[in-house]
């Protein structure tokens, strides 16, 4: 028997070689097999230190501190409130210092902690399975890794700001300051993804997802000072959602660490009833959209660029996907939040443009974010985000047409229905 063809192992290849489990040559800028393949090379990425380490019972410092800075955070005028950085916007990987991310947590965020325990987790979804996960798993990871604290800390005192009106202030300044953490936290571990803590990464990233759909409703308005859970410019809002979730799109690569690791129930799928499908309205409505972008979209002159038609088609495409599934399955409707991932940036490009037919298609996913009227975080999105299209587009007889049913789902539906 020919002997087997020897190869040093190495630990130091890039992320790309890692998930796919192959060797990486550990070329610089790039490594020889992203390069072959097209891929963006972890190489090619600032080298950040490390600050999503799991804390060891030996050297650890407790997650929650007593010092004289204890307590909840005073209440501060609303016109002294902060609003969360441009940069944690952002998901490319950074090179700031690491953060002493265990000392930032005070012995009076323990309040946040129990909120989210007895109420906060349960606001993600309306799957029994799925909350007792977000009570009790995800807290567990926290307590491992600080990051994920942070964040899980951030989301809960934003959803006591919606409660407490009354204290508002106060827990967006605590919302604001574990928000800032967590994302400036992960940008830093983007260059230290491992299968032990790809799973807090996962959770952390999701709540803040959660955090930036939020903060536009609850925080106070940057021109009135006050909260009127009117969203200011709902089209420049999801333009910054959609370009964090393109910087956490990594997930894909490593889906399968995911899917394996502690949030694996996550994933499940449960048996449901089947339904119709996609609504016929709904359907009819897409069909008016591609006849009249096979109409009226040119090809480009230069070949080596993708169409408007090919963009707009790709868009349309997996938005039906999506949407079909969630009505055949009936699988977790919280789903449809993936489609920001699944757009190509040149789509996200026509619509900073602020082109028709984009917000169009735009608008026929807002009909989705408004079905979650029930969810605090996301309650009012849908229509605003409507609202704000049928402004940007104005009154042309064609536009109106293709603009009928996404007007006609959530403007011409009824009140939107309370709840926490």
């Amino acid at each position: 028997m020919p002997s087997r063809r020897q190869h040093s192992k190495t630990r130091h290849g890039c992320l790309q070689c890692k998930v796919a489990h192959v060797k990486c040559d550990q070329g610089k800028p790039s490594c020889w097999r992203c390069t072959r393949k097209g891929k963006l090379c972890s190489f090619t990425q600032p080298t950040a230190s490390l600050s999503l380490e799991r804390t060891s019972s030996r050297d650890a410092k407790p997650v929650f501190q007593h010092g004289s800075n204890c307590g909840t955070p005073s209440p501060i005028p609303p016109s002294t409130v902060r609003y969360p950085s441009q940069a944690s916007l952002c998901f490319q990987p950074s090179s700031l210092p690491n953060l002493n991310h265990t000392s930032t947590i005070q012995y009076g965020d323990l309040e946040l902690l129990h909120h989210y325990i007895i109420s906060t987790h349960a606001t993600f979804t309306n799957q029994h399975h799925l909350q007792q996960i977000w009570q009790t798993t995800i807290p567990q990871t926290a307590f491992q890794y600080p990051v994920l604290m942070h964040s899980l800390l951030g989301i809960s005192a934003l959803h006591l700001a919606h409660l407490y009106p009354s204290q508002k202030t106060t827990y967006i300044s605590s919302a604001i300051r574990h928000h800032d953490i967590a994302v400036s936290a992960c940008r830093d571990a983007l260059n230290h993804i491992t299968p032990s803590n790809i799973s807090a990464l996962f959770a952390c990233s999701t709540l803040i997802v959660v955090f930036v759909f939020a903060f536009p409703l609850i925080s106070p308005s940057p021109t009135i000072g006050v909260s009127t859970h009117e969203i200011h410019e709902p089209i420049q809002e999801i333009l910054k959602i959609f370009s964090l979730l393109h910087g956490m799109s990594f997930f894909q690569s490593t889906w399968p660490w995911i899917q394996a690791g502690e949030l694996s129930l996550l994933f499940k799928r449960v048996d449901s009833p089947i339904k119709s499908g996609i609504s016929t309205e709904a359907l009819n409505s897409f069909c008016r959209l591609q006849c009249y972008i096979d109409n009226e979209c040119s090809e480009p002159s230069d070949p080596s660029y993708p169409s408007e038609k090919h963009i707009y088609e790709t868009a349309i495409a997996s938005l039906k996907q999506l949407m079909n599934s969630v009505c055949v399955t009936e699988s977790n409707k919280v789903t449809v939040l993936r489609w920001p991932f699944m757009i190509e940036s040149e789509y996200e490009k026509l619509l900073a443009e602020r082109q028709p037919i984009a917000l169009i298609i735009l608008a026929h996913y807002a009909v989705n974010l408004d079905t979650f009227k029930g969810y605090w975080w996301l309650r009012g999105w849908g229509r605003q985000l409507i609202l704000n299209i049928k402004r940007c587009i104005g009154e042309e007889e064609r536009w109106a047409a293709l603009m009928s049913w996404p007007l006609e789902t959530t403007v011409g539906a009824g009140p939107e229905s309370s709840g926490s």
